[in-house]
């Protein structure tokens, strides 16, 4: 009810300043605003429960190094507005929660962060079927961002005394490496390396 009134106001705005603008234009500024919307509004809930539950910085943490990687590397999306609120709030509360009565070791920490740069290696960067990534270049270039900033956060994470800020670091390598791996898109049933259906299959002569 909230979003269709704001979508409504927003929308009747734009339109009496720019009416110029066409149907498809419109189009995607409202889907633009509703995403936006979405995100926002879930966000604001993820940080309203963790005000409450005691863990509001570290989940901030976590929210910052999550999408420092999240960002060249992609990755699944919930295919609703609804399911992406329960993930995001199990990895984003439930992982802090769990973290503060767990000490990794620092052999552990470099055991993990291992075997999450191989997975970036070899899934970075997951595209979608709404942002299928084509350009061959553009994989690749973030495909070495995404190693590089695993590996940098991941020395980081190994070395730092600060124990909540090296959780979080570690934390989110592992929740972004999971939301590239095929098996994820699997079990959530979505399609995965989305680009290679816009590639041009030779054909054959006969």
């Amino acid at each position: 009810m909230i979003k269709q009134i704001f979508m409504q106001k927003a929308m009747a705005l734009i339109k009496q300043h720019y009416s110029d603008y066409e149907n498809i234009k419109l189009e995607k500024i409202y889907y633009g605003l509703e995403g936006a919307y979405l995100t926002i509004s879930k966000l604001l809930i993820i940080l309203v429960l963790a005000y409450f539950l005691n863990i509001l910085e570290e989940t901030l943490l976590l929210l910052f190094f999550f999408n420092i990687i999240r960002l060249p590397a992609f990755g699944m999306h919930a295919s609703k507005s609804w399911i992406c609120l329960v993930i995001s709030s199990l990895w984003f509360l439930g992982v802090p929660l769990l973290l503060s009565y767990i000490e990794l070791s620092n052999s552990s920490q470099i055991i993990i962060c291992l075997l999450c740069t191989i997975i970036f290696y070899l899934y970075a960067p997951a595209d979608t079927e709404k942002r299928p990534l084509i350009n061959i270049i553009k994989r690749r270039n973030l495909k070495i961002i995404s190693v590089s900033i695993t590996i940098v956060l991941s020395i980081l994470a190994i070395n730092i005394d600060n124990i909540y800020i090296s959780n979080m670091i570690i934390a989110a390598i592992i929740i972004e490496s999971i939301m590239i791996m095929p098996i994820t898109y699997k079990l959530f049933n979505q399609e995965y390396n989305n680009y290679r259906k816009y590639v041009l299959k030779p054909i054959s002569i006969n």
